[in-house]
């Protein structure tokens, strides 16, 4: 990598860095960001955001420049559900490339997409916190990554990632019918940090200095904010919402 490589990675930089602060919500960062990818190589940007809340049903934000016609296909598909790249996120934070072995199992999903000019991408997934996990995915056309590309590219599309990612993450937390805004008491946060770790309230009792029915309190006040019906529900969700 030379000096000239060297000075034009940090004034991209800079400018990326530089024009967040001005951003307000997700559509803006978004449309910077998707912008900051062309001096990358890359066309498209794409950004899945999951909250495992409920487990069953875990809540899901998508944003992408695709073409129009790929995303009412996925849709219409339902290939969220069979998506490897998703699944290959949820195994691992390594980054990895499109790739016929990745496709294997989904031949029809892989011709489709490449038909729609989705040829070759480079992913990153992020666990930034229990419950909460981000994928995010640069996409081409035309020209494989080749090795030496991506030698020289990836300490700087690792860059973006985590940049891109965080500053998507916190967009999306203000968004309450997504990520719901639960304001838990210190000691209500304490009594279910106890009870992570399997102990009882009497336990708990002894240890916070209080009488147990003091602890069953706040218990069940943390219960109601968290619109759940016990207290094994009550740890799983906070912990999942990052809230202890």
């Amino acid at each position: 990598m030379g000096n000239n490589d060297d000075k034009t990675f940090l004034s991209w930089r800079k400018d990326q860095l530089s024009i967040i602060p001005y951003l307000n919500g997700t559509d803006e960062l978004y449309e910077h960001f998707s912008k900051g990818i062309k001096k990358l190589g890359f066309d498209y940007l794409a950004f899945g955001l999951m909250l495992s809340n409920p487990i069953t049903k875990p809540s899901i934000k998508l944003v992408n420049n695709y073409p129009d016609s790929w995303k009412q296909l996925y849709v219409d598909k339902g290939y969220l559900a069979v998506d490897p790249s998703i699944e290959q996120g949820h195994k691992s934070s390594s980054p990895f490339l499109w790739s016929e072995d990745l496709f294997s199992n989904t031949r029809n999903f892989w011709e489709e997409a490449r038909a729609h000019g989705l040829s070759y991408g480079w992913v990153q997934s992020n666990k930034p916190s229990p419950g909460l996990s981000s994928l995010i995915t640069l996409a081409r056309a035309d020209s494989e990554l080749s090795r030496s590309e991506l030698f020289y590219l990836e300490p700087y599309l690792f860059w973006f990632s985590q940049v891109a990612q965080h500053k998507l993450q916190q967009s999306f937390k203000d968004d309450e019918a997504f990520y719901p805004s639960i304001d838990l008491t210190e000691r209500e946060k304490e009594v279910l940090k106890w009870m992570a770790i399997g102990k009882s309230a009497e336990e708990i009792a002894y240890i916070l200095s209080v009488q147990a029915r003091t602890v069953t309190f706040h218990s069940n006040n943390a219960q109601r904010k968290l619109c759940v019906s016990n207290k094994t529900a009550a740890v799983v969700k906070a912990i999942q919402l990052a809230l202890i």
